[in-house]
């Protein structure tokens, strides 16, 4: 009997520990929403639903836009951050809030919110446009690659984590969902 409390003590004891290492492991909520606001995906997403919006076919009640965009971007940014914590370790979380605080992680950011924006401004002006991918300057464009070749990097450069098709249609039924609430409401 003594040998089983020993043993169930020691148990109990493993899992304890197993669950603190486990939770020093995973990213805490806070640093999810900081990388989430430095990487600004909820931003990129406002552009797209203002693009979506410029370029319908139909009219749209005027304010739609703002209306979706207020109303989508927390859930979105909560999603986000959702995604960041279920799928990178809390080291690569400081990995990627480290570039993303760094001069070069936020001219990345800068620049593709530019580069997006003039997309956009093209499409509505209904130019063609011949090159969608964001091409950065040679030296940002090394920084880049040099953070895409950390643990970290693999999830931002190219977008991989935001790209993945679950997530994609995740923020696209989000979006979605925003847009009807803000077309009931307009009627």
């Amino acid at each position: 009997m003594k040998q089983l409390l020993v043993t169930l003590t020691m148990l109990a004891a493993g899992v304890v520990a197993s669950a603190a290492n486990a939770e020093k492991m995973a990213p805490r909520l806070e640093e999810a929403e900081k990388l989430v606001g430095l990487v600004k995906p909820h931003e990129q997403e406002a552009q797209a639903i203002r693009f979506m919006i410029a370029v319908a076919p139909i009219d749209m009640p005027a304010g739609l836009a703002d209306c979706t965009v207020k109303d989508a971007m927390p859930a979105m940014r909560s999603y986000f951050a959702s995604q960041v914590m279920a799928n990178l370790s809390e080291i690569e979380v400081q990995q990627a809030i480290e570039f993303f605080q760094s001069p070069a992680g936020q001219a990345v950011v800068a620049f593709r919110l530019r580069h997006e924006q003039a997309l956009l401004d093209a499409a509505t002006r209904k130019e063609q446009v011949a090159d969608e991918q964001v091409h950065y300057p040679a030296p940002l464009q090394k920084e880049l690659e040099a953070f895409g070749s950390t643990p970290a990097g693999k999830f931002f450069v190219g977008d991989e984590l935001l790209a993945r098709e679950e997530i994609r249609g995740r923020i696209s039924d989000l979006r979605s969902e925003a847009m009807a609430k803000c077309l009931a409401a307009a009627k």
